[in-house]
């Protein structure tokens, strides 16, 4: 269990719980985030095309790629929505079956589906009008799922009141994220160097062979590691939950899903 703060957090404390939780919870995390990591690299795996330096061999891959990108998507949600029921799991303390909580996050699938083609639609409009409105938006409406999976909200409420937690305390969100984000990149560059060099020590490899590897390697080490990002993202949505309630008394904190269902 990790306990919760009641009072509004640091950045440094935000970070220090995360790396808590990170470790606590990662005998639980650690499959379905390996599961993560491999799927995320199945296009590439799949298709040299995908990392041909010809940009119109990749845009063609793409299109090869499209009929199976819902069926992709759709796996790739409910493993993300079941590392963030495992994290709130630990956070609470409590026990939750695998079998519940695959249930619940194939429930909640539908519309998070909706909700993430409308966030990836609203980025891809801030980046293309300028970089700075995107990366705004991203991270405003990033609290999208947690609020889809721990209070039950909508495809459009989930993402307006993720926007309506941040605005105001946006530079605090995204220096939080920022800093987490830096500091998994960090690590997963050190283990990968490690890696390098162990295998430079242990056997010969082709440089070709050597660099597959490293790529493959790097692909698992990021995903071992994203369940510290999903973490931080719990918390800080705590944390800004806690910043509103001093202005909104009523304001609800994430609830654990019990039975498929949150409690209020």
């Amino acid at each position: 269990m990790l306990p919760l703060s009641t009072t509004p957090q640091t950045p440094n404390q935000l970070l220090e719980n995360g790396i808590r939780l990170f470790i606590q919870a990662f005998p639980t995390t650690y499959p379905v985030a390996l599961a993560v990591g491999i799927l995320s690299m199945l296009p590439s795996l799949s298709s040299a095309a995908f990392s041909s330096e010809n940009l119109d061999d990749v845009m063609q891959a793409m299109l090869d790629f499209t009929p199976y990108m819902p069926f992709y998507m759709g796996i790739m949600l409910v493993l993300y929505s079941i590392l963030f029921y495992q994290l709130s799991t630990v956070i609470r303390g409590i026990q939750v079956s695998y079998r519940e909580i695959v249930r619940a996050s194939i429930e909640k699938l539908p519309v998070l589906f909706m909700a993430t083609w409308i966030y990836a639609f609203i980025l891809s409009l801030g980046f293309f009008f300028m970089v700075i409105p995107g990366i705004i938006l991203g991270i405003a409406l990033i609290f999208y799922i947690p609020l889809i999976l721990f209070e039950d909200k909508g495809i459009f409420s989930g993402l307006r009141q993720s926007f309506q937690l941040v605005w105001g305390r946006w530079f605090h969100t995204a220096l939080v994220l920022l800093l987490a984000f830096f500091m998994s990149s960090v690590l997963g560059q050190l283990l990968l160097m490690l890696l390098e060099a162990l295998l430079y020590l242990i056997m010969p490899i082709e440089e070709t062979s050597l660099l597959a590897i490293l790529k493959f390697a790097y692909g698992l080490i990021n995903a071992l590691l994203s369940p510290f990002l999903d973490g931080v993202i719990l918390l800080l949505l705590y944390d800004l939950k806690l910043r509103q309630a001093i202005t909104q008394p009523t304001v609800n904190h994430i609830d654990t899903p019990k039975n498929g269902h949150f409690d209020a």
